[in-house]
């Protein structure tokens, strides 16, 4: 099916926007990278959106909301931390980065 004709997919990315500012608006935030089945076109009836967020400081924290009634979470994580988890090759993190 074609993402046009997926109407779970339609849904989550009408919400991209608003889910953008939002987490652009969060304090110390300067990337995020949109990832996880919906940003692979693959959205269905159970999809969210998923993030990962470039954070300064040293704290790691993850963030739950709803925007038009989408259900988006967030992974808030410091750059040095990304890169001591590229390092020690974890695999969920290589895999949404990915």
């Amino acid at each position: 099916m074609k993402a046009a004709e997926n109407p779970h997919q339609t849904r989550l990315e009408a919400a991209l926007p608003a889910v953008l500012e939002r987490i652009a608006a969060t304090p110390g935030v300067y990337a995020a990278l949109w990832c996880s089945s919906a940003a692979r076109g693959e959205a269905n009836a159970y999809s969210d959106l998923d993030f990962h967020a470039l954070v300064s400081g040293d704290h790691r924290w993850r963030s739950n909301f709803m925007v038009d009634g989408v259900p988006v979470e967030v992974f808030h994580n410091p750059v040095r931390k990304v890169r001591a988890m590229f390092a020690a090759e974890d695999a969920a993190t290589i895999t949404m980065f990915a």
